[in-house]
């Protein structure tokens, strides 16, 4: 794995959570120093087999908090992060779902 401010470990952690077996982690990339204030982004791509053996590739992009003890206490990142999967996982949908209601031809990305 290439050099990120997170540790393998907590990667591996959070790839075991697919359900994946023999698996291999290769970090693409990551955000520039500076990017974000509360989280950074980690690009890897992912290389293992099913539990019916078949071959899957996934390509992730991983955010994570900081681990910066005096900006945990100082910024809520949790809150933040709750915040931003609350977007992602209704106010998106609901926004696709009104505009495709709607007949909107500009819609919002």
């Amino acid at each position: 794995m290439s050099t990120v401010n997170v540790l393998e470990s907590d990667i591996i952690s959070w790839v075991k959570k697919i359900r994946l077996n023999n698996f291999t982690i290769n970090v693409q990339g990551t955000t520039e120093k500076g990017d974000g204030y509360t989280g950074e982004i980690v690009f890897v791509s992912v290389n293992g087999d099913t539990n019916e053996n078949k071959k899957r590739v996934l390509n992730l992009v991983i955010k994570h908090g900081k681990s910066n003890d005096h900006l945990r206490k100082t910024m809520p990142i949790r809150k933040a992060f709750e915040i931003e999967m609350h977007i992602y996982d209704k106010v998106m949908p609901a926004f696709k779902k009104f505009q495709e209601e709607k007949g909107i031809f500009r819609r919002f990305r």
